[in-house]
């Protein structure tokens, strides 16, 4: 294949250069995969062309490339930075396309802001609802937060159309997230919650390995003992103890 080196062909002269020559050679780099190169001349134009979103868009997709999930403050700090014509919205939502969303959320994950990770990421699953990848990240992000019914639901929505994509680790997360409600919860909606964890744990443990299979059990005796009810932790705390043999 032969490429033409667009960048290399104008001049370093702001009045001179061509601002779609520019954006076909990074383009061209992006395709190669060629991220190195990417970050540094689109870190270059956007200084030239601050208004053009595709070298924003570059140098964040060069750092989510090269770096994620190992990202640095610095890399968070400029991934913000260069999404802020996503934060203010400053396009048609038409012009918004699936990563801009999902990249941005990775950056507040990274940077333990969840509430902001779920709003970006709910984004980006609007955008690609086939991205239900998506779904457990979003889940876990809401359990972080407290908010243990949303966690339920988006989980519950994820084992429902994830299909091969569902993992025990699936399940056994969903019955974490109820058993937790349960520590938040009191009488009946308590119970009720208890006994659904303790169902979907079951399941988990039908379909975990054998040397993972009393798991789910020993964390029912964690969520009695939480609840000071320690004729259940010492119950479930000895047949955790008999599935592990």
């Amino acid at each position: 294949r032969y490429y033409v080196n667009y960048f290399k062909l104008v001049p370093h002269d702001v009045d001179n250069l061509n601002e779609n020559s520019c954006v076909n050679y990074v383009a061209l780099l992006r395709m190669e995969e060629k991220y190195a190169e990417v970050e540094t001349i689109a870190t270059e134009l956007n200084g030239i062309f601050p208004q053009n979103t595709f070298f924003k868009r570059s140098i964040i997709d060069a750092l989510i490339s090269t770096k994620y999930p190992n990202l640095s403050e610095e890399d968070i700090n400029l991934i913000l930075e260069k999404s802020d014509f996503i934060i203010k919205n400053e396009l048609p939502d038409s012009s918004y396309n699936y990563r801009d969303y999902a990249y941005l959320a990775e950056a507040y994950k990274a940077n333990g802001e969840y509430a902001d990770y779920i709003k970006w990421a709910e984004k980006a699953y609007q955008k690609e609802p086939k991205a239900i990848n998506l779904l457990p990240e979003i889940a876990d992000a809401y359990s972080r937060t407290e908010n243990y019914d949303k966690a339920i639901e988006i989980s519950e929505k994820f084992i429902a159309q994830g299909d091969t994509l569902v993992q025990p680790t699936d399940y056994f997360f969903l019955a974490g997230y109820y058993g937790h409600k349960a520590l938040n919860s009191e009488g009946d909606a308590q119970v009720a919650a208890l006994a659904k964890a303790e169902e979907i744990y079951d399941q988990y443990e039908t379909m975990a390995e054998i040397d993972e299979q009393y798991r789910g059990t020993f964390m029912m005796a964690e969520y009695y003992n939480a609840l000071n009810n320690n004729e259940k932790m010492v119950e479930y705390f000895i047949l955790a103890l008999n599935k592990m043999g």
